[in-house]
């Protein structure tokens, strides 16, 4: 019998509260900016995922003032390293895009390109809604919370002054997992793996079947026997104690655990099952059988 878990994290950061608020010239143009949601979060991301996660995000720009506000947007990192991080690991690199134009606003020198975007006016007592794509490559060593506080601000073309800002920040969660599953030379009953091991004999039993764990992290699969780590003639008495082992590591099957390398990296491994028979054979002639689950747990 195969058992998967699968475990989540959710880890809260902090939030801004404040609007952006912004004078322009003669406090002719009076700008708030407004994130929403105030966190640029992206949740659930899959570390074993093949494509990028996407999500969008909304920024609200009101201008309450006498005159027009006008600028571009464009993101600034106030000088920190490009790229997500969860306590000083490896940067992980994004994309944000203008959703309206399809223009790339990634601040990857710390700063979107110049002249990137378009031009926004916002006519007294007006506002306007910008839109943004944010892709996320799944590139992450292990599961977390990663992040990058930005500000969204509106650049007068002119002289490139600041019209408004507002800070944002960019989070991304990978949710803590293990997953569990077999192939080889087995077939399925009622859902559960049926191994055939055969005519037994006393020694290793050779059948090609592999366990494949993938994990945010380090792990340990324990394994219960429904008869106690014996193969049992059913209806009798005879039986026949035998014990699995995982790329060579002997597990007792009534409770045993296999412990995964140590580490916080996440890794993909595929194990060799391994059976081997420790009792005698010279039992009653028929079926013998157990049914095993193995549960993966991260450490």
């Amino acid at each position: 019998m195969l058992k998967r878990l699968l475990f989540g994290l959710a880890v809260s950061a902090s939030c801004f509260s404040q609007a952006g608020w912004a004078a322009g010239p003669n406090n002719a143009c009076k700008l708030q900016i407004m994130a929403n949601p105030a966190q640029w979060r992206v949740s659930g991301i899959d570390l074993f995922a093949n494509d990028p996660t996407f999500a969008s995000f909304d920024l609200q720009l009101i201008n309450s003032g006498s005159g027009d506000c006008i600028g571009r947007i464009s993101l600034d990192t106030q000088g920190s390293p490009f790229g997500l991080s969860a306590n000083g690991s490896q940067r992980i690199f994004y994309n944000i895009i203008d959703h309206a134009t399809g223009t790339d606003l990634t601040p990857r020198n710390g700063h979107s390109p110049p002249n990137a975007s378009r031009v926004l006016v916002i006519p007294p007592g007006g506002q306007t809604l910008a839109r943004f794509d944010v892709l996320i490559p799944t590139e992450f060593s292990t599961d977390g919370t990663y992040s990058q506080q930005l500000f969204v601000q509106l650049v007068n073309p002119s002289d490139n002054s600041i019209v408004g800002a507002q800070p944002v920040t960019l989070a991304a969660d990978v949710p803590s997992s293990a997953t569990i599953a077999l192939s080889g030379d087995f077939t399925r009953v009622g859902g559960a793996a049926d191994v055939d091991l055969g005519e037994l004999s006393q020694g290793a039993v050779k059948v090609p079947v592999i366990v494949h764990v993938k994990s945010t992290r380090a792990y340990q699969i324990t394994s219960t026997s429904e008869n106690g780590g014996k193969l049992v003639l059913s209806g009798t008495g005879w039986s026949i104690p035998y014990r699995l082992s995982f790329d060579g590591t002997s597990v007792d099957p009534a409770g045993g655990t296999f412990q995964s390398s140590p580490g916080g990296n996440a890794r993909s491994d595929n194990l060799q099952l391994g059976f081997l028979i420790v009792g005698s054979t010279d039992v009653e002639a028929g079926r013998y059988s157990d049914v095993v689950t193995l549960d993966v747990a991260l450490n």
